[in-house]
This record gives structure tokens, sequence and C-alpha cells, in this order.
């Protein structure tokens, strides 16, 4: 990390990020004292998240970019191995080919749950860029939120003055927390306030909102669910979102003036794998800072699904949303502490309603071009491997319909799970996209035109047709025009990738 040189008594000295944010804080610098990083003159208010004595946040770009690295991911299966193909590139925002087995097995299958596995990733990797970029800070004065948040009339006044043993913790807040299920992911979620879940955003960024259910586990009869939800809000900094389900259950308490003591009791709530509503308590540990995003490290050990579940105090309150695991460390992960949380319910309670159904229209797109950029890819690497089917028989001397002979079941099998896990929703889901009028024209079209370029290149894996040389032509032209179409999408949705240089 470069050098830190602050002005101090008219010179420079040297100081670590943190006693930067110090000294800011006892009012022994000021926004406007001069500031040197690395080779660049700056002024101290231009660090992000900054507080100054007697100021409010400052909120300019930071100067200090993501210099300090990401030692945790969020819990996800990493992909498997790129397949080095001698074809043309693969589509920009999809999910890379993994490497065919040498045992035996079907290769096409392993691509097609792999890329249902890592589908959230290749999501992920585009929402990190915004979600490892906030500007919020901790500090011990009143969130300028609160004040915003205190019409949503959460439940933060009923706050008890002894502490709660585990069990009466559960038995207050169980009924509050959600099971998050959608086709490809799932995740944990609770009531925030009436008919408001709050989960994390990458545990929906895959998933068509009409055919996630929510579900509440510990609540018995026709209250349990399944509930359909639709999105509220997505925060563009923290890895937040709010879904709507209609539902009596009470909602948690959240902590409006919580202050982070290492040590502290904590119960986290959450739902992995099979597992309803499964308990695990720890402490407080740390407070991490990880991309100018401040985040509680927690001693306790949560598994993928505990995402978005409600981290819990003595008293019964929330004080932040669970959403990270060291990959590192067993028995720490992280959590969004509820100041944050506080300010992203602010900022939902000035959307209008229509802001909110452009939200969802813009949701739905982004999920449909994901998976027609996986339907792509799949179907063209079956196409790579028709073609070097084909090439390889020829060379010995037989027909090209050996070469496909060879390796159509396996193909064939691939298919059908492409057309059962990801066109049959899509294909769907296009329909209302395309008369959704909360889209531009132009998305609209590019996406339609997507949607043909996926099932046409389909349709050359279903039906191989041509000789050689002409079904080699059309992978090309296929590949080309579907990569066009992908990198002008993801510069109209805003999704990281080729289209952004990355």
């Amino acid at each position: 990390m470069s050098k830190i040189l602050v002005e101090i008594n008219n010179k420079f000295e040297e100081v670590t990020k943190s006693q930067l944010f110090e000294l800011a804080a006892a009012g022994q610098i000021q926004p406007e004292t001069p500031l040197i990083y690395g080779e660049r003159s700056t002024k101290v208010r231009k660090v992000r998240g900054i507080v100054f004595a007697n100021h409010r946040p400052v909120n300019e770009e930071s100067v200090f970019g993501i210099d300090d690295s990401v030692m945790f991911n969020p819990v996800r299966r990493t992909p498997p191995a790129v397949v080095q193909q001698k074809h043309p590139q693969t589509v920009a925002g999809a999910v890379p080919v993994p490497q065919r087995p040498e045992k035996q097995g079907n290769p096409f299958l392993l691509i097609i749950f792999c890329t249902v596995g890592v589908l959230n990733i290749a999501i992920l990797a585009g929402v990190m860029t915004c979600f490892w970029t906030g500007t919020k800070t901790e500090t011990n004065t009143q969130n300028p939120a609160v004040s915003a948040v205190s019409e949503t009339k959460i439940r933060t006044q009923e706050k008890l003055q002894e502490p709660k043993n585990t069990e009466e913790i559960i038995e207050q807040c169980e009924q509050s927390v959600a099971h998050i299920q959608g086709v490809h992911s799932s995740g944990t979620g609770f009531l925030i306030k009436p008919n408001v879940v709050i989960t994390n955003r990458h545990v929906i960024d895959s998933e068509f909102l009409e055919l996630t259910e929510i579900i509440f586990p510990s609540v018995q009869g026709h209250n349990k669910g399944p509930y359909k939800t639709k999105l509220l809000y997505a925060d563009p900094e923290w890895d937040i979102a709010f879904l709507e389900v209609q539902t009596v259950l009470p909602q948690m308490i959240l902590a409006e003036n919580h202050q982070f003591k290492r040590g502290q009791d904590i119960v986290v709530i959450g739902n992995p794998g099979e597992l309803e509503n499964a308990v695990n308590v720890g402490v407080l540990s740390s407070q991490k800072e990880i991309n100018g995003q401040l985040f509680y490290q927690l001693g306790i050990s949560i598994n993928p699904g505990n995402s978005g579940g409600p981290v819990i105090n003595r008293n019964g309150e929330v004080i932040g949303v669970a959403t990270l695991k060291s990959n590192q460390q067993e028995g720490i992960a992280y959590c969004i502490p509820s100041h944050n949380v506080l300010e992203a319910l602010s900022a939902m309670n000035k959307l209008s309603a229509n802001d909110k159904e452009r939200q969802n229209s813009q949701h739905r797109a982004k999920v449909a071009f994901q998976m027609l950029a996986a339907v792509h890819l799949i179907c063209q690497h079956s196409m790579i491997e028709y073609d070097n089917a084909i090439q390889l028989s020829l060379q010995n001397g037989r027909s090209a319909d050996d070469g496909i002979r060879l390796v159509s079941g396996e193909i064939d099998e691939a298919m059908r799970v492409v057309e059962y896990v990801f066109l049959e929703n899509v294909k769907t889901e296009m329909m209302e996209i395309c008369r959704d009028r909360n889209l531009s024209k132009s998305l609209r079209d590019k996406l339609a035109e997507f949607y043909a370029n996926c099932i046409e290149i389909k349709s050359y894996v279903d039906r191989p047709r041509g000789n050689a040389q002409t079904y080699k032509a059309k992978l090309i032209a296929l590949t080309d025009t579907g990569r066009r179409l992908a990198t002008q999408l993801q510069m109209q949705l805003g999704i990281p990738g080729i289209a952004d240089g990355q």
C-alpha cells in the first residue's frame, strides 16, 4: 500500500489509514488539510468514509481505491477450470465452461450442473464491483438515516432491560425468519418491518422473483407460506435487498443505535442446506474494513444458506445481517451493521411506486440475460464438440454423420437439461419483458435478438445440418453475433464484464 502523508503543524507526517481517521475524529486535521497518497496530492476530505469532528461523514470519492486486499469472499462454490478452445471466444457475461473430465461420466451434465451452481458467481462478480466500493463508516454518533427511518415504525421501543437467554431469543424471533427459495439458489431473510423481508442481494440476483417463494419455517398453518414476492429495493452499495411479502407475521426489532462491543454475545438464525431456521451462537469478534466498507467480524460458523439471516444480540435486537464467510479460516463470518441497514431502509422509503416497478423490471431483464448467456455458452460448447467429432471422423475416412453419432448421446442429454433448467422459465419471462414499458425499447429489442440467437444456436445442436464447412461457419457466425449482443446488453444493464474491460 502507498504511504499516506498528512500535514500536521505545518509539516507532513506519515500515518496509517486508521490513524488518519482518528486524527480527523479528534479534530486535529480538517477537510481541507493537504494529503499525499503515493504520488498524488489531494485533500483529506477525499478519503472515503472519513468523519471529522463536528462534521457529517464525507462521501466524496476515495483516493484509497481498493488497496486493502479482499481477503474474504462471499460463500460461493469455486468454478471449475475453463476449457481452452481454439474456437471463437465465449459469450460475454456467461459462466466459464468446465473442463471435460478424462474419466467416465457425462461431461455435458457436468457443464450444466456447474453452470447452475456457479451462475450466481457470474452475477455476483458484477455485483461485487459496486458491493465493494461503498462509502459508509461506523461512528459513535447518531446516524443521519435514523430520523428518516423513524416513520417506518420499527419495533425498537420495546427493548428489554434484562438480557435474554438463547431460548428466549429464539422464541421471540424465529417466527420472523424466512427461507427464500429460488430455482437456482436459496438463502435466509427476516421481516424488518410490516410486509417487508430483508435478505442479501446476492440471494436473489440469479432468480426470477415470479418463481421465488418465501416460507417461514417456524410458523404453523397458512401463515407459514409459501408467499410470492417482488423487489422493493436493491441497495447499490451494500449486499442488501428488500422484498415485499404480504403477511400478518411480526417484524423483528432492529437496533437503531448499536455500538460495537468486542465479545458481545450473538445469535444467528439461518437456513443452510436442508436445515430450517438453524441456530448458531457466538460473539462479535472485531470490526473489519473491506474495500471501504466496515463489517462486523463474527466468531461463529455459518454455512451457505445463512446469507441474509439476522444477527441478534442478547436483548433480542437485530444488530446485523449475515453476508460473508471467510474462505481462509473456519469460524469467521461477517455481517452488515444495523446502521447501514437503516440507511438502506431510508433509501427505500424515498422510492415511489413507479421506481419500485422499474427496479422489478430491471431485475427480471438482468436475470433473463444471465440465463440466456448460460444457454448460449452450453450450446456453443456443444457445437464445438460436434465440429471436433466431424473433423476427426473425416480425417479417419468416415462420414460426418459417424462423428455426430459418437457424441450425440451425451449432447442430447445435456440439451434436455438446458431446456428444463434454463429455457423453460426464460421463454415465459421473455414474453413479459417484450411487453414491459418500464424497459427501454432498445433493451427489449436487444434481449429479443439475443434470445433468437440462443434459439438458433440450440437448433444447430438439436439438429446438426449442412456439411463440415458450413457447420463450422455457422458456429463462428452465431458465436460472433451472440458475443456482440451480450456485450451491448452488459452495457445497457450495467453488468460488469468484457463490456467494461474486466
